[in-house]
Order: structure tokens, then sequence, then C-alpha cells
């Protein structure tokens, strides 16, 4: 362990944000298939890999390179005193980024989904406010400890070791949407 440690570590240092993104894709991989296989227990009969695929594109093109992004910006931006500091980037955090990032995540799997924009505002409507309390129960915390004491480049593979289980969560929140499959208006696409 040790040894795959080193080496993602030189990786890292070599390539910061390429490592970040192909991390958080991968992760983001393998939430999907934890949704599927232990939430929903599809089995490999009933497994959606297109669905896996799209979270995957999602790790990859959104969810990796925006948090790269962010941490650097929190990180540059929030300066002093530490305590203050951590506090005023847990609280960028929470309100300026996971809001409306939830409603982008939201957003964007409804289209790669093939949803109308009617039914992703329906699925907005039902499941942001509830997905936002969560995330306001998990992330603080986590986002204390991670602004904290982990070094820069380590904060998205952090937050995303503790996002297996809140990816899980948002893919089955995004996915929640039983009433839609039978509208003749919605071309899910393989969901």
């Amino acid at each position: 362990m040790a040894s795959l440690f080193r080496a993602y570590n030189r990786i890292l240092n070599a390539h910061p944000f390429k490592t970040q993104v192909v991390s958080t894709g991968t992760i983001m991989l393998f939430s999907d298939i934890f949704a599927q296989q232990v939430v929903d227990r599809r089995g490999w009969k009933g497994h959606d890999f297109a669905r896996t695929c799209r979270q995957a594109l999602i790790g990859f093109f959104l969810v990796g390179p925006t948090l790269t992004v962010w941490y650097r910006t929190v990180d540059r931006v929030f300066k002093g005193a530490p305590k203050i500091a951590l506090l005023k980037k847990v609280a960028a955090d929470q309100l300026l980024f996971a809001p409306p990032f939830i409603a982008l995540f939201f957003t964007v799997n409804g289209v790669l989904t093939g949803m109308p924009p009617k039914h992703i505002k329906e699925i907005l409507s039902k499941n942001y406010i509830p997905t936002l309390i969560t995330n306001y129960k998990i992330w603080p915390a986590v986002q204390m400890f991670n602004f904290y004491l982990v070094p820069l480049y380590y904060r998205v593979l952090v937050a995303q070791v503790v996002a297996v289980f809140w990816n899980t969560y948002l893919i089955w929140k995004a996915h929640d949407h039983p009433h839609l499959e039978s509208d003749p208006e919605v071309a899910i696409v393989s969901d």
C-alpha cells in the first residue's frame, strides 16, 4: 500500500490537475457501480453500463476539474489566521459552492440521460432541498478536516474518498424518478 501511495504521489506531483481529474472520474465510476450493485441490487445482468459511463464522464469533465480549481481558488483567496481562514473556507464551500454545484450535477445528469427540461426541473424540485440538507450534515465536518489538515494537492482525493458514499447518494437521488419512466415524453437513455 505504501508503494502505491508513493507512486500516486509521484504522479500527483508531476501532473496535479490531470491526476486529480482522473482520480475523481475513476471514483465516480466506482460510485455508480456501488450504487447500482449495492444500493439498487441490480446484479450485473441489470447493470446499466451507459449510466456508469455517464457518471464517469461527469467525474472526468465536471466534478474533477471543478473541484480542483475550487480548492486552489479557496486556498488562494482565504488567507490569514488559520482558524479564521478555515471557517471562511468552509463557509464559502458550503454557501457559495455546494448549492449551485448540486443543482448543476442534477441538471447535467438529466441532460446526459436525455430528459427534457420539464423533467429535470421536476427532479430538482423533488431532490434539491433534501440533497442540500444531507450535504450540510456531512460536508462541513469533512471540509473542516480537509481544509485544516490536508495539503492542497490531496484535498480532491480526500474529498473523493468520502464522496464514494456521497456520489452514491447523489447518483441514487439523480436516478430516483420512477414516475417519469412511464411518461411518454421522457426519453431516458438506458435508465
